[in-house]
C-alpha cells in the first residue's frame, strides 16, 4: 500500500510550491508585486497572486495559474472561483468564510491556525492542516483531501478520495453516509454524532479509531485494522464484505446479511442474528454475544464464540479441523464435530483482547509544515534473525536530500541511526534500504526523517518490529510481496519443531498449506503453485509448535 503522499497530491503541491515559494510556514507578508485588493468580479490569471491580510467582502476568479493567500488577520468573504491550475493557500490566523467554487485541477492548502468554512460542492485537491468545515455542499467528482487538522462537516460525502491522518480529527455532526465511488482511508479519529453508513461502491480502511454515536450500516467494503465503536446497532448487509482484523463493538443488535470475515473481537451488547456468509478462521479471533443468537445457515468456525443469552442455531454448526476447533462457552443445538463447550471461557473487551492481527496507525504529534516532496511506494521494517530491516522506495522527489533513519523503543523518542542520500529531483521509482544491526528486545519503532534541500524537514509514518525472546517462530519475512507464483518466508526456529505453513483467503478458505518438520536454525520457507489464485488480500499463517504468526500478503 502506498503511503504518504499519492501522486495527484503531490503534483498539486508542485505546482502550489513552484507559484508560492514564499508562501512556506507562517509568515503574514505579502511578495512583492502582489494585488492586495482585488478587484470585483475580476479574473485572474498565470502568474498573478493575490493577497489578503485584512477582512474584504468581493467576489473574483482565479484562472490557471493565479494563486490566493490569506495571510494571518486576512478574512474572505463573498464569492471565490477557483478554475484548474488555480491555488489557495490559507495561513496560520486567515479564514475562508466565502463561496468557494473549487473546480477539478485546482489546489486549496490550509496551514496550521487556518481556517476554510464553506457551504458549496468543491472537486479541489485539499490539504488541511488547520480547520475546514462544510455547512453543506460537499464534494464533486475529482475531489481529494488529506486531512491533518480538523475536517467537520454537517453533510454527507460524495466522488472523495479522503484521507485523515494518524493526527487528524473528523466530527461529523448529523446522521453521516459514504457514497457513490468514494473511499475513506482512516488514520487517525472519526467521531460521528448521529449513525454512520458505507454505501455500495464505497472503500473504508480503518488504521485510526471511530466512534459512532448511533447504528452503524455497511453496504460497501469495510477493513477495519483497528477500532470501530457504534452506540448503536450494527447491519452488516450482502453488497459488498466486511473484515475485521481487530476490535469493533455495538451496544445494540448485530445484524449479519452479507460477507464478513473476523480475525479479532466483533462484540455486540446485544443481541446477533448471523443470516449469511460469516467466517472466522484464527485460532485467537473471538466473536462475543452478550445477549441471544440465532444462527440459521451451516456454519464452520475456529476461535472463540461467547453467547451470554440463548442461542437458538438452525444449521449444523462445526470448528475448522481438530487443530482449530470453535470453542463455545455453552452448549448449542446442531453442533458438529470439531466443537469444544467451555463454560469457564475467558470473555474478553476491547480492552483486554490484544490479539489483532491489524495495524494501528500513531499519532506522533509531529508539527505539520508544508508537505515535501516525496511520494512512497513502499516502506516496511522487518527482523531477519537477529537484525531489523528497513526497505523503502520512493516514486518521485522534488528538492530532496537526504533520509534519517530514526529509531526508539518507546514510540516516543527517537534517534538517529544513519543517513541515507536522496536523489534530489527524480520522477523513477529509487529503492532504500538500512540494516539495525543491534536492535532491543521487544518492541522496536523505526521512522524516516524526510529533509530537503532547504533544510525542510517531514516523517514518515512510524513503522514497528516485535524482537521478541525465547519464541519458536521469530519476526517473519516475506517475499516478494505481492507475489506471483510464490512467496518464500524466512525464519528462525529455537527448537525442532513441526511447522505448518497456509495461505487464507478473503473468504476464510485455505487456499494453501504445507507441513514440515525442521531443526532449530534459520530456514526459508516457499509457498509454490501459487499462479492461479485471483489477485487480492489474503494472510500467510505460520505455526511451529505452540507459537503462531500471522502476516497479511498480497497478489
Amino acid at each position: 500500500m502506498k503511503q504518504f503522499y499519492p501522486i495527484n497530491a503531490i503534483k498539486t503541491i508542485f505546482v502550489t510550491l513552484l507559484a508560492l515559494n514564499f508562501t512556506l510556514g507562517s509568515q503574514a507578508q505579502c511578495p512583492a508585486g502582489a494585488i492586495t485588493s482585488p478587484t470585483a468580479w475580476a479574473q485572474y490569471g498565470a502568474g498573478q497572486v493575490i493577497c489578503i491580510s485584512s477582512n474584504i467582502s468581493t467576489s473574483f476568479t482565479l484562472n490557471s495559474g493565479a494563486s490566493l493567500i490569506i495571510n494571518a488577520g486576512g478574512k474572505v468573504t463573498g464569492q471565490i472561483t477557483l478554475n484548474n491550475g488555480a491555488s489557495l493557500t490559507v495561513q496560520n490566523g486567515g479564514e475562508v468564510a466565502a463561496t468557494l467554487y473549487a473546480y477539478s485541477g485546482s489546489s486549496i492548502y490550509v496551514h496550521k491556525g487556518g481556517k476554510v468554512k464553506i457551504s458549496t460542492n468543491i472537486a479541489a485537491s485539499v490539504s488541511n492542516y488547520g480547520t475546514f468545515e462544510f455547512t453543506g455542499g460537499g464534494f464533486n467528482v475529482g475531489a481529494s483531501f488529506i486531512n491533518e487538522g480538523e475536517l467537520i462537516s454537517s453533510v454527507s460525502f460524495s466522488n472523495v478520495n479522503l484521507t485523515n491522518a494518524a493526527c487528524g480529527i473528523i466530527n461529523l455532526k448529523n446522521a453521516f453516509q459514504f457514497n457513490k465511488t468514494s473511499t475513506l482511508t482512516n488514520n487517525g479519529t472519526i467521531n460521528a454524532a448521529s449513525s454512520f453508513t458505507v454505501n455500495q461502491n464505497v472503500q473504508v480502511e480503518n488504521h485510526g479509531k471511530i466512534y459512532v454515536n448511533g447504528n452503524f450500516i455497511n453496504s460497501g467494503r469495510v477493513i477495519n485494522h483497528n477500532l470501530i465503536v457504534a452506540q448503536g446497532t450494527g447491519t452488516f448487509n450482502s453488497n459488498d464484505s466486511l473484515v475485521n482484523l481487530n476490535k469493533m463493538m455495538f451496544t445494540g443488535n448485530l445484524t449479519t446479511n452479507g460477507k464478513v470475515r473476523n480475525e479479532g473481537l466483533i462484540w455486540t451488547k446485544g443481541s446477533m442474528t448471523l443470516n449469511n456468509g460469516f467466517n472466522q478462521n484464527l485460532s485467537t479471533a473471538m466473536l462475543r454475544v452478550d445477549g441471544g443468537m440465532t444462527k440459521n445457515p451451516n456454519i464452520s468456525l475456529g476461535g472463540q464464540l461467547y453467547i451470554g443469552g440463548t442461542a437458538n442455531f438452525n444449521g449444523t454448526t462445526t470448528g475448522i479441523s481438530a487443530a482449530n476447533p470453535l470453542t463455545i462457552n455453552k452448549s448449542v443445538n446442531n453442533a458438529g464435530s470439531h466443537v469444544i463447550v467451555d463454560p469457564s471461557m475467558v470473555v474478553l473487551d476491547t480492552t483486554t483482547f490484544v490479539n489483532g492481527i491489524g495495524q494501528e496507525a500513531t499519532c506522533f504529534n509531529v508539527p505539520a509544515p508544508a508537505p515535501l516532496p516525496v511520494v512512497f511506494g513502499k516502506l516496511e521494517a522487518y527482523a531477519k534473525y537477529n537484525a531489523v530491516m528497513i526497505d523503502w522506495s520512493t516514486e518521485a522527489e522534488i528538492n530532496h536530500s537526504h533520509f534519517v533513519v530514526e529509531y526508539s523503543t518507546n514510540g516516543t523518542s527517537f534517534t538517529s541511526l544513519g543517513e541515507v542520500k536522496g536523489k534530489i529531483n527524480s520522477q523513477t521509482v529509487n529503492n532504500y534500504s538500512f540494516t539495525h544491526n543491534n536492535p532491543s528486545a521487544g518492541m522496536n519503532f523505526y521512522r524516516l526523517q524526510i529533509v530537503s534541500v532547504d533544510g525542510d524537514i517531514e516523517y514518515s509514518p512510524v513503522m514497528k518490529v516485535n524482537m521478541k525472546n525465547g519464541l519458536s517462530v521469530n519476526e517473519i519475512r516475506t517475499y516478494p510481496n505481492p507475489f506471483i507464483d510464490r512467496i518464500n518466508a524466512d525464519i528462525s526456529l529455537d527448537s525442532r519443531e513441526n511447522v505448518v505453513v497456509r495461505i487464507i483467503d478473503v473468504n476464510g478458505k485455505v487456499v494453501f498449506s504445507s507441513q514440515k518438520t525442521l531443526s532449530a536454525g534459520k530456514h526459508t520457507l516457499e509457498a509454490t503453485n501459487l499462479s492461479n489464485l485471483n489477485k487480492g488480500i489474503y494472510i500467510l499463517e505460520i505455526q511451529a509448535g505452540n507459537e503462531k504468526m500471522i502476516k497479511k500478503i498480497s497478489k
